[in-house]
C-alpha cells in the first residue's frame, strides 16, 4: 500500500498503487471538464482546478482581507453558473481549517456555501464523486 502526495508533498490517501485522481493545474485547467487519462496503472481523471479560489493563494500568499475570498468564490461561481447553462462546470474551492476555519473566516465560507446551494441545479461535491459523475456521464 502506498500513498499519495498532495501539493507541496502534503500527505494524500491510501491506495493500492494506483492514483484515482489528479488535479489539473496550468492556464486553462481551470476551465477544462474532467478527463481520463490511461496509464500503465490505470486511468486517472483529472479534475479541473484553479488556485485563485485556495485559501492558502487567497490569504497566506496574496494577504487579501478575509471577505476577498467570497467574493472571489463568488464572482467565480457567477460566472461558471452562466456558462453552465449550457455546459456543466466545476468549481473547485481549496480551503484549510486553519486558514478559513479561523473564527474571524468562516462566516465567509458559510456565506459562500449558503449562496452557492441557494441556486438551482447545483451539487456539493467531492474529487471523489465528481470523478464518479463524469464517468457516469461519458458511458452513457
Amino acid at each position: 500500500m502506498t500513498t499519495t502526495r498532495g501539493p507541496c508533498g502534503a500527505p494524500g490517501v491510501p491506495h493500492g498503487g494506483e492514483i484515482p485522481f489528479v488535479f489539473g493545474f496550468g492556464p486553462l485547467a481551470a476551465f477544462a471538464p474532467p478527463q481520463d487519462i490511461a496509464t500503465s496503472n490505470g486511468t486517472i481523471t483529472t479534475i479541473p482546478y484553479s488556485v485563485e479560489t485556495n485559501d492558502i493563494v487567497i490569504h497566506a500568499l496574496q494577504h487579501l482581507p478575509s471577505e476577498q475570498f467570497l467574493k472571489r468564490c463568488t464572482d467565480q461561481f457567477d460566472r461558471l453558473y452562466l456558462e453552465g447553462a449550457s455546459n456543466a462546470r466545476i468549481m473547485a474551492i481549496s480551503i484549510h481549517p486553519y486558514i478559513t476555519g479561523v473564527p474571524h473566516r468562516i462566516k465567509y465560507l458559510e456565506a459562500l456555501l449558503d449562496y452557492v446551494i441557494s441556486h438551482d441545479g447545483v451539487a456539493l461535491m467531492t474529487a471523489s464523486e465528481i470523478g464518479d459523475w463524469y464517468r457516469a456521464e461519458m458511458s452513457k
